[in-house]
């Protein structure tokens, strides 16, 4: 059974992977979460900054975790945007980022705007671990290749929910695929 922490968590997460941290206000997580507007007072007592904060900081470490488990795959880039398309399917194109959101939501939510910077600074160094080891590439290499990845899969992200395509997302997995075996040593000829 959720606490109600979780709830609001949870709640808020899913709203501004909609919305954008702006588009959602207190009384409609309240509302969705179905938690007693004093609840959330008592667990985020700076309210919404709290609590979308602590969100960015979940949403992270769930999307960590997701970027650590197909690490082992052949192609972890397409696997990763595998996850992007069923999110952005299931939610018809309506699903997001919320680390996205919280990163262009600064002056709203400076701290949630901070964790999104560890959450891509997490998955960028994720990415590089396995570009080191499995790719061959150098560590400078390899970090720089991370970061155009996880840009370059956002940004993605972004073109397939405004036009309502996963087309974005293919194109740019094709290339950064491409990135990656031009740099790698140990590259083998991909179909």
């Amino acid at each position: 059974m959720s606490t109600a922490r979780e709830k609001l968590v949870r709640t808020t997460i899913e709203l501004v992977r909609r919305y954008g941290i702006a588009g959602v206000g207190v009384s409609e997580i309240v509302t969705e979460s179905k938690v007693a507007r004093r609840s959330l007072y008592i667990n985020f007592p700076a309210g919404k900054a709290d609590l979308v904060t602590e969100a960015t900081r979940q949403a992270g470490s769930d999307t960590t975790a997701v970027v650590q488990s197909i690490m082992s795959a052949d192609r972890p880039v397409r696997a990763f945007v595998e996850v992007w398309k069923g999110l952005v399917y299931s939610s018809d194109f309506e699903g997001g980022c919320v680390i996205a959101a919280a990163a262009i939501s600064r002056r709203e939510a400076p701290e949630a705007a901070a964790e999104a910077s560890r959450a891509y600074i997490s998955w960028t160094h994720v990415l590089a671990e396995r570009l080191e080891q499995v790719e061959g590439l150098d560590h400078d290499d390899a970090l720089g290749c991370a970061t155009t990845v996880v840009a370059g899969l956002e940004g993605a992200l972004l073109m397939a929910r405004a036009a309502k395509t996963t087309e974005p997302l293919d194109a740019v997995t094709a290339q950064l695929e491409r990135l990656i075996d031009a740099q790698s040593p140990k590259a083998e000829p991909r179909e």
